[in-house]
């Protein structure tokens, strides 16, 4: 070979290299990209995988139309009611809440907005129950803090609080009062609570 057709190999052969560099860089790229979508996208897979294979089955506690459902994922709760000053003088006192409000810097221009509230009916549909739900700052990754107040002759009380992705009022009871349910997902795994009034608050009877 002589020296022209060297210099001529050599050029080619250093320019399909570079075109292979390129594609690879391209492929890996591209991988890098799928991984990360995949890693944030499983969480909620294997939530709305989870609610199908429970609607799908009738052995496992399938949701029933009166059941009432309440997500993380939703950006206010269906129905919602103003934070009366009764509740928010209850939810200031919660320690997650207090050490929010010492965390913010800037002056506050309503914390009420951190929460949505709806009513429900626990016990007796004459009784106008609450189930409020964290949002804002009050939200962490995939989960929510919800917090569950019956009303009594001396005002509502906090029966529930409880972290959860889904909060489910089962329309079935015990005691007189709803079965509770609060799932959450770690490690690609739904957990599910069941929470059953005791006459006085929710206890946690099953996990």
């Amino acid at each position: 070979m002589n020296l022209y057709a060297f210099a001529s190999f050599a050029r080619k052969t250093s320019s399909d290299r570079c075109r292979y560099l390129s594609f690879f860089e391209r492929v890996t790229n591209i991988k890098t990209a799928l991984c990360h979508c995949a890693f944030m996208l499983l969480p909620k897979l294997a939530v709305a995988l989870s609610i199908a294979v429970v609607s799908a089955n009738p052995g496992t506690n399938p949701l029933q139309s009166s059941d009432l459902h309440f997500s993380a994922e939703d950006v206010d709760v269906k129905d919602a009611v103003p934070i009366s000053d009764e509740i928010w003088s209850l939810l200031k006192e919660d320690i997650d809440v207090r050490d929010q409000l010492q965390r913010q810097n800037a002056p506050l221009k309503d914390p009420k907005n951190w929460f949505s509230a709806a009513v429900v009916h626990l016990h007796k549909a004459n009784e106008y129950d609450l189930v409020v739900q964290g949002e804002g700052p009050m939200m962490g990754a995939n989960v929510t803090e919800f917090w569950v107040f019956a009303e009594t002759k001396r005002g509502p009380k906090l029966v529930l609080k409880a972290p959860a992705h889904d909060l489910l009022l089962r329309n079935h009871v015990s005691n007189g009062y709803r079965i509770i349910e609060a799932s959450a997902v770690t490690a690609l795994r739904v957990s599910t609570l069941t929470y059953t009034f005791d006459g006085n608050h929710y206890v946690l009877i099953q996990k």
